[in-house]
């Protein structure tokens, strides 16, 4: 709402293709520097590597934090903060829309209930994103239409603890993805190439 009541003019450029437009948009961002738009500023899109328990991050990949890179403000990020949440015995805000905690609480339980997980084993966190990539990779199938039905449902009706269930899953699956991104980021980084 503050940013809304800031606007006083609006302007756009049309683009021939999606690619001139996020290009441009990078450029316009960092030519402009928005106060409101902060995730493609140079200070702010810096990636990070885990150590290999999962618990502590880094700005740099060294022998200490293999696990990378992943950026900040993604679903690992959103996890992590979740597992803090969780060890500290409440649910901090991971999502865009802020939920109730008792919502939270019990759509988070109605989610593990539903993938006969407990919230220790979730944790740990090598658990959580061996979960996450596991799930990830079962999930694959699924329709791009389906996964547009369930998030038009979120917005059209009063939040239900199924409605938060279905948010911590999705959480959970870009976790997954983002993870197996990673891994073969890290091994494209490090690889070497031989030829005759």
């Amino acid at each position: 709402m503050e940013l809304l009541a800031q606007v006083w003019s609006i302007e756009f450029t049309e683009c021939h293709s999606p690619l001139q437009a996020a290009l441009l948009e990078t450029d316009e961002i960092k030519k402009l520097d928005p106060p409101y738009n902060i995730n493609l500023k140079n200070n702010r899109a810096q990636s990070f590597f885990l150590s290999r328990d999962l618990k502590v991050t880094s700005p740099v990949q060294n022998a200490h934090f293999p696990m990378g890179p992943f950026r900040p403000f993604g679903s690992i990020e959103q996890l992590l903060v979740l597992q803090k949440g969780l060890a500290e015995n409440q649910l901090f805000q991971i999502f865009y829309d802020p939920v109730p905690e008792a919502l939270l609480k019990e759509g988070f339980q109605l989610f593990c209930d539903k993938n006969n997980l407990s919230i220790a084993e979730f944790l740990n966190p090598r658990r959580a994103i061996a979960f996450a990539v596991w799930i990830s990779r079962a999930k694959e199938e699924l329709e791009t239409g389906e996964k547009a039905e369930e998030v038009k449902a979120d917005e059209e009706a009063e939040l239900t603890a199924q409605d938060i269930s279905d948010r911590f899953m999705r959480l959970i699956l870009r976790a997954g993805y983002e993870f197996n991104r990673a891994r073969a980021l890290n091994r494209l980084v490090n690889a070497s190439v031989r030829w005759k």
